[in-house]
């Protein structure tokens, strides 16, 4: 079927214009999309997937390195902030490794300046400012790198798939399922409040898709564990020496590895686990900290799927960790700060306070009226409950209901 726009881009001999979509494929533009958030990502993938293109995605810059080792792309798009590196510094790097290679950034700064120093910078060939229009970036595509004939007539049709070959009807199922998954994840991590809620949200998503599976999640600053089984609640505060052999051996295999990967089969692994279940170890990391150290098992079947599944995941797993840590930050902050405001206000209305009790005295052995006094004494009684009033408001604890999760 052809566009009603495709005779305008008509020139030749039609005959040799008429190329099959296998031609179209291997002749293709090839763009790669990197972005941390998973929604982000498909929408920029959805809109440079159109005829004459084709795109890959990945979540992190060390997972984009590894793509442009093994493929030549003629654009790779970045968000500003990756999970593992700053956007821009990337480009850079990009620049440096494949100078052939365009590239573009996703950016929230609406400064003239600093779009100019991104430029110049990372020698950008456009900048893609948030919130973008999805037409808006096929039109600049098209025109940055023109629409092949071969591609002018073929229909684009809208699809969250990963790009790649088809290869039967069960790959696509396992696709869409993996993607279905992927969405249900990331809707739930902004209601999460609390990172015990990030884990239990992974359980509960993934274990309808993959299963049985048990977790083990330990947070590296309080060397502290926390375990998820099946429907049994949450066991937190699990100190690391309470841990069998094979979640040691397990976790010691984990910490040493950067990506997620299987560790039933590395050397060391426990036997009864290589035998029965995979293990699948990961990280989750700000900048070059890593926060949790987690494992998960599940039967060997599903492994691979849900391999790719975590690692998809990832990104949006470590900016909902990032966010609640912050926010529990600004709230400690803000309880000093109320604790300190507490204590500059007590002693004002202890001397406010005492200072009545003596005028009262000396005013009802001078003999002055005593309305005078109780209208002063009912002043001071109001200004120290107020007060009172303010310090539990300042003081309380603050509820989770109210950390903002965007």
């Amino acid at each position: 079927m052809f566009n009603d726009q495709a005779g305008k881009n008509f020139q030749g001999d039609l005959t040799e214009r008429c190329f099959g979509r296998d031609d179209a494929g291997r002749d293709a533009v090839k763009v790669l999309v990197v972005d941390p958030v998973l929604g982000s990502r498909f929408s920029l993938l959805r809109a440079a997937s159109q005829p004459g293109f084709r795109v890959d995605a990945c979540a992190s810059a060390s997972e984009a390195k590894d793509h442009l080792a093994r493929n030549e792309y003629a654009l790779v798009i970045a968000d500003e902030h990756l999970v593992d590196a700053d956007g821009l510094d990337f480009l850079e790097e990009t620049q440096s490794l494949s100078p052939e290679t365009a590239r573009a950034l996703v950016t929230s700064d609406t400064r003239l300046e600093g779009k100019r120093a991104a430029i110049e910078r990372a020698a950008l060939v456009f900048l893609i400012s948030k919130p973008w229009d999805m037409e808006g970036l096929r039109r600049t595509l098209r025109e940055l790198f023109g629409t092949l004939g071969s591609f002018a007539g073929w229909d684009h049709v809208d699809s969250l798939r990963a790009p790649g070959p088809v290869q039967g009807d069960a790959v696509t199922e396992q696709v869409g399922r993996r993607e279905r998954v992927l969405r249900g994840v990331l809707a739930g991590l902004n209601s999460c409040c609390r990172e015990s809620e990030v884990f239990e949200l992974l359980h509960a998503e993934l274990s309808q898709t993959f299963g049985r599976m048990r977790w083990l999640w330990v947070d590296e600053g309080s060397r502290i564990a926390l375990r998820l089984a099946g429907d049994w609640a949450i066991d937190e505060s699990i100190e690391l020496d309470r841990l069998t052999v094979s979640e040691k051996s397990a976790l010691h295999l984990a910490r040493r590895n950067a990506r997620i990967s299987r560790l039933d089969g590395a050397q060391g692994a426990d036997q009864a686990v290589r035998d029965g279940e995979a293990c699948i170890g990961l990280g989750l990391r700000v900048a070059d900290h890593r926060l949790w150290t987690g494992l998960v098992w599940t039967d060997r079947g599903n492994a691979a799927e849900l391999v790719q599944v975590l690692r998809e995941s990832t990104g949006g797993l470590q900016l909902a960790v990032q966010r609640i840590r912050e926010a529990d930050a600004r709230s400690q902050e803000a309880r000093e700060l109320a604790r300190r405001v507490s204590e500059e206000l007590r002693m004002p209305v202890g001397a406010l306070t005492h200072a009545v009790d003596v005028l009262r005295g000396e005013a009802e052995r001078a003999g002055l009226p005593v309305e005078w006094m109780e209208r002063i004494s009912s002043e001071s009684e109001r200004v120290a409950r107020a007060v009172e009033h303010l310090e539990g408001e300042m003081l309380r604890t603050p509820w989770r209901g109210d950390t903002p999760v965007g």
